[in-house]
């Protein structure tokens, strides 16, 4: 509760004179000089063509319908919670906790989703003998255990709740980028009755790009290209 009301009442509002920090900001990177001051995804040519994820970013990667939009994203986000151990929190529309966590070891182990899940992880099989596979499970549980990665399943979103869930983990535990997954009509539509549908996806994701400056953190979304041309190959 004194979380949720110092997020409630904490302003975000500050006036910044030019030149005030920029000796000791220049200092503090001459000592820390690196090729990408962001967060690294793992794409080497990406990182370095972006400087990775810096504060305040929106990065949205869009693309077809079942083309893998949330496989890269939860690629990134094992990447920089899990493997380099940078808390995030991921808001996902989609997918409840449980089935991100089995894709997760799945991508982890190189165990088939599906042994996974029906537990034929156990038994040896094409895939491995039942020994390394339960090996390389414990092994990502601790990897896991050590990350940073909080998930949460929000299929009624609005832009105020993913800002307060945003606010409340920042304080809580220090989340340094967000994943959102993915953007489309939030559940709220019917406060823009009169909006077209491509108005509707930009209020949201302009609240985005203001959570991501607001909290001084990367945020990283996904969503689909123009569909009405049937075929996708060219969308508008």
């Amino acid at each position: 509760r004194i979380v949720d009301l110092g997020i409630n009442t904490q302003g975000t509002e500050e006036v910044y004179k030019m030149g005030t920090d920029t000796e000791a900001v220049l200092a503090e990177r001459a000592l820390h000089p690196e090729q990408v001051p962001g967060l690294e995804t793992g794409w080497t040519q990406f990182d370095r063509y972006t400087s990775g994820f810096q504060a305040g970013d929106l990065t949205i990667v869009v693309a077809p319908s079942k083309t893998g939009k949330s496989v890269i994203l939860t690629n990134w986000a094992k990447k920089i919670c899990i493997t380099d151990r940078v808390p995030g929190l991921y808001i996902d529309t989609e997918m409840q906790s449980r089935e991100q966590e089995d894709r997760l070891l799945a991508n982890m182990t190189g165990i088939p989703h599906n042994e996974i899940t029906s537990g034929m992880y156990v038994m040896d099989t094409v895939n491995g003998t039942a020994e390394e596979k339960v090996a390389k499970l414990k092994q990502a549980r601790e990897d896991l255990g050590l990350g940073e990665y909080y998930h949460i399943y929000m299929p009624q979103f609005t832009i105020e709740k993913v800002t307060a869930l945003a606010r409340k983990f920042q304080m809580q535990f220090g989340i340094k980028i967000l994943f959102f997954d993915y953007i489309k009509i939030p559940s709220n539509q019917a406060d823009f009755r009169s909006a077209q549908e491509y108005q509707k996806l930009g209020f949201f994701t302009s609240g985005l790009k203001d959570l991501a400056g607001m909290l001084g953190i990367p945020v990283v979304s996904a969503c689909q290209t123009n569909r009405t041309n049937g075929d996708n190959e060219d969308p508008s």
